[in-house]
């Protein structure tokens, strides 16, 4: 049974940077013993330590919803798949992001993005989507990896 209380307060919390790296730091710990918890800073954010090369060049610039993720080498390019899985057109280096976590299609006027079943969630404006349409500056956090996507 849904509780929508329980669910305006965690969709309120989830994008707060503290309790997403708080979160993150968690799951590092608690994922394996190698890898430390990422205790950001500015001279080293945590999406930096956490996105792999893939096919597209990291991130260039950090915002309040995480990196900022430019699609515009995908724009017209068809399914993009998103992950951990070094296939993926774009890799995430993230152990709450799935092997194949979502994919999108980009065009001129929006991006649409479809959850693979992911473990952990694609959310976007707060909530968990399966299947949405987003415009260019909206976040989406895949797993607890959030970035706002670009292009044009």
């Amino acid at each position: 049974m849904e509780d929508p209380v329980l669910q305006q307060r965690f969709a309120a919390g989830y994008g707060d940077p503290a309790a997403v790296e708080e979160r993150l730091g968690r799951v590092l710990r608690s994922e394996t013993q190698e890898m430390p918890a990422v205790v950001p800073s500015a001279e080293h954010p945590s999406w930096e330590v956490l996105i792999e090369g893939g096919a597209i060049a990291a991130p260039t610039a950090a915002t309040a919803a995480g990196a900022v993720l430019d699609l515009t080498a995908h724009l017209g390019a068809g399914p993009v798949l998103v992950g951990r899985d070094p296939g993926c057109a774009i890799v995430l280096a993230d152990p709450t992001v799935s092997r194949r976590h979502a994919q999108l299609e980009v065009d001129a006027d929006a991006c649409r993005i479809r959850d693979l079943g992911s473990r952990n969630g694609t959310h976007a404006h707060g909530r968990v989507v399966t299947d949405a349409r987003l415009r260019a500056g909206d976040a989406v956090t895949f797993g607890l990896h959030a970035v706002r996507l670009v292009w044009g």
